[in-house]
């Protein structure tokens, strides 16, 4: 969700749904990525509006497997099928 404020001297303000701090147009550009705690909790698979350096550190460890899952959310094994098949994967 983006919320548009007022216009001041840096243009409308822009909630990055990953900080959730408040940015001008130019460092939020309404780029989208997926948030990994929205994946993990809700197993939200929607792109979130996000500034540019929130995009950018998202996109460095988009691969990289540094979450503990099944830590975080055990009961997604039990009801998620898929998980099986992307554990044992890696």
């Amino acid at each position: 969700m983006v919320f548009f404020f007022s216009k001041g001297i840096f243009g409308e303000a822009r909630v990055c749904d990953y900080t959730g701090h408040y940015y001008c147009n130019e460092c939020h550009i309404n780029d989208t990525a997926y948030i990994p705690a929205r994946i993990v909790r809700n197993w939200d698979f929607k792109k979130q509006r996000v500034c540019k350096k929130s995009k950018a550190f998202l996109r460095s460890i988009e691969k990289r497997p540094m979450i503990p899952l099944f830590k975080l959310n055990p009961i997604l094994e039990t009801l998620v099928e898929e998980i099986n098949d992307i554990v044992v994967s890696i």
